[in-house]
Formats: C-alpha cells, sequence, structure tokens
C-alpha cells in the first residue's frame, strides 16, 4: 500500500503540474510558465547541488598575453645540445627535469624554491642506490622545523649535462612536501654560473654558461635585480607591486598555486572556507612591463626571512601563474638577473 500511495501522489502531482501548464499556456503568460516547472521539477525531482568554493572564483585577468609571441626565437640563441625536454606533473603542473639514477631516469621537480642539493623522496627510494648517513631536521620558510628528513649520500646520478659522484642528498617522506605522491626536487643550486629559460607552454628548459645577448633583453623584456638572502641564496626574489604598493615577489616554481600577503588588504575583504583564505576582490599586480590582474586570489601569511629588505613579501608565485611567462634567469659571471621576456 505504501508504494502505491507513493506512485499515485507521483502521478496526482505531475497532472496538476500538466494542468497548470497548459492553463499558464492559455493566458500566453510565458514567466509563468517557466516558474511553474521549475516549481514542480524541484518538488519530483532529488536535486544535488555541488558547494561552490572560493577557490573556483579565482580568475587570472589578462589585457594583453604575457607570453612573448615570438618565444622560439629566444631559443634559437642556445645551442641545440643545450636544450632538453621538460614536462608537467600531471596533478600540480610543477615542471620537472629528468635525473639519472644508474639505469632508471626519473623526473624531479624543479623547484625554485629548494635551497639545497638534490632530494628524493620514499616514492623513488626503493630503486636507486644510496646510503643513509643520519637524520636532520628540515624547515618551513620563517624558520621552524617542518619534520625529521634523512641526510644520505648518492654515489652517482646525471643531471642535464653533468655527472654528481657522491653528492650529499636528502630523503624525506613525501607527505612532508606534497598532499600526492612525488619523486623529489631539483633546485637553483645546480643552476649556479649558467643562464637558463624555461618555458611551461612549450615544455622547454634551455641551459647555457654565455651570458644572455644584449639584443633579448628588448622593450617588451622587463630585466630584475634578484635580491640574495643569506638564508635563501638562490630564490628568486625581486621587486614589484601589488596595487600600487612596493613589494618583493618570490618565484616558486615548485608550488601549484600562487599566494598573496593578507597584510595587503583590509581584514573586512578576506573570505575563508573549506579551500583557503582569499580576497573577495579583484588586485592588480606589476612585474616591470608586465600587468596583469587576479580576481578572488588566494592569500595567507607570509613569514619568508627577507632581514636586509625593508619591503614585505607581498606574493609567492607559483606554476599556476608561472605557466603564463617565459623567463629567463642570468647567473653568468657575476650576474644575476630575472628576465621576464
Amino acid at each position: 500500500m505504501g508504494i502505491f500511495f507513493i506512485i499515485l501522489l507521483f502521478f496526482t502531482d505531475l497532472a496538476y503540474i500538466l494542468v497548470k501548464f497548459c492553463k499558464e499556456i492559455l493566458m500566453k503568460n510565458i514567466r509563468n510558465v517557466i516558474l511553474s516547472g521549475l516549481i514542480g521539477l524541484i518538488g519530483l525531482l532529488p536535486i544535488s547541488l555541488t558547494a561552490q568554493y572560493y577557490r573556483d572564483q579565482t580568475k587570472l585577468l589578462l589585457s594583453n598575453s604575457l607570453y612573448p609571441s615570438s618565444a622560439k626565437d629566444y631559443f634559437s640563441h642556445y645551442n641545440q645540445d643545450e636544450i632538453v625536454s621538460i614536462t608537467l606533473h600531471e596533478e600540480f603542473k610543477i615542471p620537472e627535469i629528468n635525473v639519472k639514477f644508474g639505469d632508471h631516469v626519473i623526473p624531479l621537480f624543479f623547484d625554485f624554491g629548494n635551497n639545497g642539493n638534490i632530494l628524493i623522496t620514499n616514492a623513488i627510494s626503493d630503486s636507486i642506490a644510496l646510503s643513509i648517513q643520519d637524520t636532520v631536521p628540515t624547515y618551513t620558510p620563517d624558520g621552524k622545523v617542518r619534520a625529521i628528513v634523512y641526510d644520505v649520500v648518492l654515489p652517482q646520478f646525471e643531471l642535464l649535462d653533468s655527472v654528481y659522484f657522491n653528492e650529499s642528498a636528502t630523503l624525506a617522506d613525501w607527505s612532508v612536501f606534497s598532499t600526492s605522491p612525488t619523486n623529489g626536487i631539483v633546485g637553483l643550486k645546480y643552476f649556479q654560473n649558467k643562464r637558463f629559460t624555461l618555458s611551461y607552454r612549450d615544455g622547454i628548459l634551455a641551459i647555457s654558461s654565455d651570458t644572455i645577448p644584449v639584443n633579448l633583453t628588448t622593450d617588451r623584456a622587463s630585466t630584475f635585480p634578484i635580491q640574495v638572502f643569506e638564508n635563501h641564496p638562490y630564490g628568486v626574489y625581486f621587486e614589484g607591486e601589488v596595487n600600487g604598493e612596493r613589494v618583493l615577489i618570490y618565484f616558486d616554481t615548485g608550488k601549484s598555486h600562487s599566494k598573496m600577503n593578507e597584510s595587503l588588504f583590509q581584514a573586512s575583504k578576506i573570505v575563508s572556507d573549506k579551500s583557503g583564505n582569499f580576497c573577495a576582490d579583484t588586485v592588480s599586480i606589476h612585474f616591470g612591463n608586465h600587468h596583469f590582474e587576479i580576481y578572488y586570489p588566494r592569500v595567507g601569511i607570509i613569514n619568508r626571512s627577507t632581514d636586509c629588505s625593508d619591503l614585505v613579501v607581498g606574493m609567492e608565485v607559483g606554476s599556476d601563474i608561472l605557466y603564463q611567462f617565459l623567463i629567463t634567469i642570468d647567473r653568468t659571471n657575476d650576474n644575476n638577473h630575472l628576465i621576464l621576456h
């Protein structure tokens, strides 16, 4: 009886809706036709609503492309054997460089934020030769202990055109740095006295020992002296603007999502949910000649130690935005410059 009653009630409601539709159509009241249909459907059908998070509001707003149309011309100034292909991690879209350990070729994150030697995780440690030496702490950007990791020695590995023997390295659980299994990290320590150009879009990394040619620093390009800090000597820090205020900008290819310093915004503009903290506004950003805006940017506390600068770190620029740029870093002949082409 219960099932019969439910079926009868369903068809009774459906008949009522159809009669009401016909009546409205005869009265040629289109607005009520639509309204009646929506009310009827809501009453009859279960609807599953997907939660809307603040992160879904975030949008990069570009008046012009940040990526040069002649990008391939820049790579013509490198020799063919100086150009290698890179991949982007399937989930995080972070650039990866192939590293050879014995017979195994394994992609590791190319992370501007890594301040030390090569790091490998327990996701690949069973497949490569290593010897554990000691346990050591690893630190957050503000100097706090993040986790305890292993100091190890790698008998041999090949990175780009160089072979390293008995290199000190770090072995860590992948969960220390990531929400999903990752292989490891290679940082800018291995690019000293080099010039390199990185293109996310074209999947290219070009490396040379020669200083950048003058004709590649065009009027469109923005050139910045990279600021050096004692606790992060290889980091990419430079001056930019957020809403007209001079700040330090930090490029971090190892971050999947960019973040702005919440101290730059009024507290009333900060909104939060399970997806994080955001600024409920459109923010204007200048990197020299390059300008863009972000609607609903992700924000948070940025505690990077930049003791010899009177500027706050206003933005950590991750791979979600770095994808838009063609980036050159020149550290040849005592240079230390970032060029955005």
